[in-house]
């Protein structure tokens, strides 16, 4: 993750394209109230692109779900996609069957 990013700016951050997804946490040196945290999100996509060929990769298959506060603060919730479920909320959704389905329409992509 582009920790300097995070630190450089002193804000909560969230990145995306780099698929593997990652989190940072960050502390004042003098404050004991002042943190950050920023995200690196997963895919939403293709695992194997043409131009990785077949190349290991730490992609993830996901998407993230954010809760916002009315003083601007918020929750940042990644989500992994696995087989083609994932869980929210105590409930598994989506089925092998989906999974399938997802990528060999991802092929196409």
């Amino acid at each position: 993750m582009r920790q300097e990013a995070r630190e450089d700016s002193g804000l909560r951050c969230r990145g995306g394209h780099a698929h593997a997804p990652q989190s940072y946490t960050g502390i004042s040196p003098v404050s004991q109230s002042e943190k950050w945290m920023g995200w690196i999100l997963p895919i939403l996509g293709k695992l194997n692109p043409e131009y990785v060929r077949n190349s290991p990769t730490a992609s993830v298959i996901g998407f993230t779900l954010a809760e916002f506060h009315p003083n601007g603060n918020f929750n940042c919730y990644p989500i992994v996609v696995s087989s083609g479920q994932f869980a929210w909320g105590g409930r598994v959704y989506g089925s092998r069957t989906a999974a399938s389905k997802a990528q060999q329409l991802l092929r196409y992509c």
